[in-house]
């Protein structure tokens, strides 16, 4: 009984997949990925030339520029900021979640500082 099943259910398996592949849907050619740009030779350290995904999606230089430092504001400075100074030479950046300072906050908000040029923030 147990020979007869698995033979009947690979007999079905095996017409599933004969299936798909007279469909086109197993075949090396429906399988493609879809082409991509050209990979660059030099990264954009050495070009000089950052990718900006928001300009690619479509979005204006001012609308970008707008939504970054309302983002700022936001993290830094805002009601609901997420950035706190200590004293006149120290600061930190909460984990709303547990209420403390993580190491992955503090470096990320050092690098929107960086990037940012904002040499008052962290």
């Amino acid at each position: 009984m147990k020979t007869r099943f698995s033979i009947l259910h690979l007999s079905r398996v095996s017409l599933l997949l004969l299936g798909l592949h007279g469909a086109g849907l197993g075949s090396a050619a429906a399988q493609r990925a879809p082409q991509s740009a050209p990979t660059p030779q030099k990264g954009a350290f050495y070009t000089g030339k950052y990718p900006s995904l928001l300009r690619e999606a479509g979005y204006s230089q001012a609308a970008i520029d707008q939504k970054v430092t309302q983002a700022y504001h936001d993290v830094f400075e805002g009601p609901n900021k997420v950035y706190f100074e200590v004293g006149d030479s120290m600061a930190y950046v909460s984990d709303l979640k547990n209420h403390d300072a993580r190491t992955e906050g503090m470096s990320y908000g050092m690098m929107v500082a960086v990037q940012l040029n904002k040499k008052g923030g962290i």
